[in-house]
């Protein structure tokens, strides 16, 4: 991927788009930046001011919606999530106060 293809926005506004209309908003943080990878295949966006209970809130949300959790990691600073549907792939990385969505779709 050539960075260049990567657009950095600096927003607190839910982005609509092919990609978040993939997934629900979470309920509770401010969106701090998105990463706009689209030309790459991914978009990604990025929160402060939430806490694990509600992130972990939020990957149960995106369960109902089917998707399935595919791998987990944890260590002491930092948790990562993988969750899959279909051709949809969500990609929840999370520290103290912080968390980042990634969305990717694979080309068929």
């Amino acid at each position: 991927t050539n960075p260049s293809d990567v657009k950095c926005i600096y927003t607190s506004v839910w982005p609509d788009n092919e990609y978040t209309r993939l997934i629900c908003e979470p309920e509770s943080g401010t969106i701090e930046y998105i990463l706009d990878g689209s030309n790459a295949g991914y978009y990604a966006i990025f929160y402060n001011n939430i806490s694990e209970e509600e992130i972990q809130k939020y990957i149960d949300q995106l369960k109902t919606l089917g998707y399935a959790e595919e791998a987990s990691a944890s260590e002491s600073v930092s948790t990562g999530v993988l969750l899959r549907k279909d051709e949809t792939w969500i990609s929840i990385a999370y520290s103290e106060g912080g968390f980042g969505i990634r969305i990717s779709v694979e080309k068929s």
